[in-house]
């Protein structure tokens, strides 16, 4: 709906203030919506439809699921990453786990699916 709202402001001839009312208007939805996306999917289900793609879950350093509170973390951590200009990712290549700081925030690990199986026993 932003996005709409957008480009109609963009067909007419808006002014100066109508262009910066809508930037800091569409701004928090967009946050907003980014935060509820990744805390709903990876605190229902671990995954977001690209981890899906690639094969991918978060879990918690024990490997239980990350849980509602956990995923919310893990999207702050990701915005102070975002505010460090990426700074945040560096301990992905240094660390064993890949955890960058959204997952130190967090207390979460991103694990390949065919880890999640337990042994099988024979």
């Amino acid at each position: 709906m932003w996005l709409a709202i957008g480009l109609l402001l963009l067909r007419s001839e808006p002014d100066v203030l109508d262009l910066a009312l809508v930037t800091l208007a569409m701004l928090p939805l967009g946050i907003a919506l980014h935060v509820v996306y990744h805390t709903v999917l990876v605190g229902g289900c671990g995954q977001t439809l690209g981890k899906m793609l690639a094969g991918v879950a978060v879990v918690r350093r024990d490997g239980a699921p990350a849980g509602y509170g956990r995923a919310l973390l893990r999207c702050v951590g990701g915005g102070l990453s975002l505010l460090t200009f990426g700074l945040g990712q560096l301990p992905m290549l240094v660390t064993r786990e890949r955890r960058g700081l959204s997952d130190l925030v967090a207390g979460t690990r991103p694990v390949a699916i065919g880890s999640l199986a337990p042994a099988r026993r024979e």
